[in-house]
């Protein structure tokens, strides 16, 4: 079971960082949650451009050329939102109210922000290329790549803004990398929302709310660009995923089948659903959460949990390449040598839920030992097994076990620093997880009885 979770949990850091991962050597580079590194390039090549300041002009003017503009109730509380996400992301919860400083050249320290403004639909242009030089860490990657997309001007009360949908790029960028690895599609999918392009989009004299992340500032349109929409799939790639500074309390409520829901962070990937096992992956590529259940209709909790442990060798299954004739415990086969129980805890979780938690470690491929918590407790006829396993990142790029600890009683490193300054960028991570996988154990509740 701890064999086959972490090497799927490889095959999950592997597939998503190129495109997700905070990297480790500007972890402890930056330090803070500053990663908006992206440089601002003109799409004419022109320095010399004159900018119309905001305030300079009529913000919301009434004629475009020949034609009259109905710029309907911008005040309105009831605006359509575009885009409309399937899965909402930490972004948008994150979204600030369009201000002036959008509307000023080299604004990279706002680059990567999530923005929220209403406004009018002016023009449609059927293609964003000229555009995605703006982005040089990632926009001039993608922008040869034939798709087709769209781009909007849009005018608010402070001024017209220039919205690019970028994600039939990302898209196409992300399908590219999986080639025909079904499993990396199916992961990808579950952090990238779907992979899916937008099926609506706004149409020119449309009225709504949009959402969009600061691109950069387009010299030929004298305004700022924003994507369309704050969804980790147009934010994929073109921006470092900074949890640390995106993070957000709203959760997402999961079902795992029909024995228990629980609840956990909006910055967390949707749910993978891999041969009956749920799997939930961290951000920055630092873990994941794998749910699965045991059948035990006629064993207790207590039984299990020795069962899982290694406590009842003759009921343990060997590890993978480890088995007797028999599929059985090969001879001379000592468990302690594959893993080692550090604490076991009788407590309750959730609504009143009668559990184990466990803090083990295990060995993985070439002698490495990796560590994970184990939450175990009983639902309907199935015993409800939650394995936890968090990973670290040093400056060199080498992957260790991350702490976990849910009773609170014990000092970790993170501990010992009680100036939250001076923490690395892995070790705020890890305060964050910690709090986190709390209070998704703590919102567990049981369906039915």
């Amino acid at each position: 079971m701890r064999t086959k979770l972490f090497k799927l949990l490889l095959i999950c850091v592997f597939s998503t960082f190129i495109l997700t991962a905070c990297g480790s050597k500007e972890d402890d580079k930056k330090g803070s949650s500053d990663t908006t590194t992206t440089p601002v390039a003109s799409d004419t090549g022109k320095d010399d451009t004159p900018i119309t300041e905001p305030g300079d002009s009529d913000p919301a003017p009434t004629q475009l050329g020949d034609q009259p503009i109905d710029l309907g109730d911008l005040d309105s509380e009831s605006l359509k939102v575009y885009p409309k996400d399937k899965s909402t992301s930490m972004f948008f919860y994150n979204a600030k109210e369009l201000s002036d400083e959008v509307f000023f050249p080299d604004q990279e320290e706002i680059s990567g922000d999530p923005y929220v403004f209403n406004g009018t639909i002016l023009e449609e242009y059927d293609s964003i290329t000229n555009y995605l030089d703006l982005n040089e860490k990632h926009g001039s990657e993608v922008k040869n790549f034939d798709v087709t997309s769209k781009a909007f001007k849009v005018m608010t009360k402070l001024g017209p803004v220039i919205v690019i949908d970028v994600v039939p790029y990302n898209s196409k960028f992300i399908k590219d990398i999986c080639n025909s690895d079904v499993y990396q599609l199916k992961v990808n999918k579950a952090v990238y929302n779907e992979l899916t392009n937008y099926k609506e989009l706004p149409e020119t004299g449309d009225t709504g709310r949009f959402y969009g992340f600061y691109y950069g500032y387009s010299q030929a349109d004298e305004c700022p660009v924003f994507t369309y929409g704050v969804s980790n799939l147009a934010h994929a790639g073109f921006w470092d995923y900074d949890y640390v500074k995106y993070r957000t309390d709203e959760t997402k409520k999961a079902k795992f089948r029909n024995l228990f829901t629980f609840h956990y962070p909006a910055g967390w990937s949707d749910t993978i659903d891999d041969g009956g096992r749920m799997i939930i992956l961290f951000p920055n590529n630092r873990g994941s959460v794998s749910i699965q259940d045991w059948e035990a209709e006629d064993e207790s909790l207590e039984d299990v949990v020795k069962v899982f442990t290694g406590e009842s060798p003759m009921d343990m299954m060997p590890p993978e390449g480890m088995e007797g004739d028999e599929g059985d415990m090969p001879p001379q086969f000592n468990m302690e040598d594959f893993i080692k129980i550090h604490s076991k805890q009788k407590t309750m979780i959730g609504d009143d839920i009668s559990a184990y938690i466990v803090e083990l470690s295990y060995k993985y491929d070439e002698g490495i030992w990796y560590d994970e918590v184990v939450c175990a407790f009983k639902s309907k006829r199935s015993i409800c097994i939650i394995e936890i396993a968090l990973i670290d990142i040093d400056g060199d790029g080498n992957m260790t076990s991350g702490q976990i600890n849910l009773f609170g009683d014990e000092e970790t490193d993170d501990d010992t620093i009680t100036d939250d300054a001076e923490k690395t960028y892995s070790q705020k991570l890890g305060v964050i997880f910690n709090e986190e996988i709390k209070k998704m154990i703590d919102s567990i509740e049981l369906c039915g009885i």
